[in-house]
């Protein structure tokens, strides 16, 4: 493992750490990322349109298809997620305390993060289950997966601003 220290035009030094293996959960962690994000992008904006075209069997034959294979893909992306996300935590970050983790912007934006990508994890799983206590759950897919779409966002989103952060600072 190698830390690098750069400095950006005008800006601080960043601290990455990191060898071909933080290369590799990344690459695994953006992945999961893409797979996931992008599956809830198609959903919500291209099959759920697309479904009243439909009458009520074709509908209903067409998620009975359509749905095992997304569970896949779903599950696939939060295994490369969970996987590639504890490597990066803990092997890829300078964070190395709960002080660290809790007394800096950094480590405070990191347990956001985590905290939402469990709740995003933990309502894609209940959405993609195939336990009968869930069907209720499942019958407001339209409504939820937005929800959880958005969520996913803003977990990119943080994570793009962890990446521009030095991993010790108390600040920006």
């Amino acid at each position: 493992m190698t830390a690098v220290e750069q400095r950006e035009p005008g800006g601080p030094v960043i601290v990455r750490k990191g060898g071909w293996d933080v290369t590799l959960a990344q690459w695994i962690h953006l992945v999961g990322a893409g797979l996931a994000a992008g599956s809830m992008f198609f959903i919500i904006f291209a099959l759920l349109p697309s479904m009243g075209v439909l009458d009520s069997d074709q509908g209903d034959r067409l998620m009975e298809t359509l749905f095992p294979r997304a569970r896949l893909i779903f599950w696939t992306a939060i295994i490369f997620l969970t996987l590639g996300g504890l490597y990066l935590t803990i092997v890829g970050s300078q964070i190395r305390s709960f002080k660290q983790l809790f007394g800096t912007t950094y480590g405070r934006i990191l347990t956001v993060k985590i905290a939402l990508a469990l709740v995003v994890s933990t309502l894609a799983l209940m959405l993609t289950l195939p336990l009968g206590f869930l069907a209720g759950f499942q019958a407001k897919l339209p409504d939820v997966l937005p929800v959880v779409f958005g969520l996913a966002v803003i977990v990119v989103l943080l994570g793009a601003v962890l990446r521009r952060m030095r991993t010790g600072s108390g600040g920006l």
